[in-house]
């Protein structure tokens, strides 16, 4: 599985930064710039079908056919970051759980590392799951009524579906079950 490189910290690059997932059903790019404020200001996001997630839960595996496509969808986004004067590495590639049920992930990863030298970091459960929970300490900074209640949050995902109960603002408990919208259709 690859993860993300450590990388030395420098200043922040001058021009606008990409992002690239690859998700369940498609691979997005996202250029913003960091505006002086700090603040991340989208300039385009740009979204591309591919069925990764639909061939890992039919089948254990990305398939030849999404595989090519996931290149060739990627080769545009590398097109695009040339139009914006992005060179090298986007600032971060990041790749659905879901490829980590693939018998094949590696197969993916390594194309992407030999086509463009990129490193595309998997995000594991609990990198999931700590998404979903500052999405919503998020969401209580702004509705302060929701982080005094008990509030129930509950993801749906294309693989899982993970349910945090908050109470005071703070986790009291979570699960994750194996059902998600995908993977329901898929099986």
């Amino acid at each position: 599985m690859a993860r993300r490189r450590d990388r030395p910290h420098t200043t922040e690059p001058a021009g606008p930064l990409a992002v690239i997932h690859l998700g369940s059903g498609a691979i997005s790019l996202l250029v913003a710039e960091k505006l002086p404020s700090g603040e991340v200001r989208p300039l385009e996001l740009l979204s591309r079908p591919v069925p990764l997630g639909a061939d890992v839960f039919r089948h254990g595996m990305v398939g030849a056919e999404a595989l090519e496509r996931a290149i060739q969808i990627l080769e545009s986004h590398e097109t695009t970051m040339r139009e914006y004067g992005i060179a090298g590495d986007p600032a971060r590639i990041v790749a659905t759980n879901v490829l980590l049920e693939a018998q094949n992930h590696d197969l993916l990863l390594n194309r992407i590392q030999v086509a463009f030298g990129w490193q595309a970091e998997v995000l594991d459960d609990g990198e999931m799951t700590r998404l979903i929970y500052l999405t919503t300490r998020r969401l209580f900074d702004r509705q302060r009524a929701l982080a005094d209640k008990g509030t129930l949050v509950c993801h749906i995902g294309p693989g899982n579906t993970r349910t945090l109960f908050f109470e005071g603002g703070a986790v009291q408990d979570y699960h994750r079950y194996p059902l998600g919208l995908e993977r329901t259709r898929e099986q």
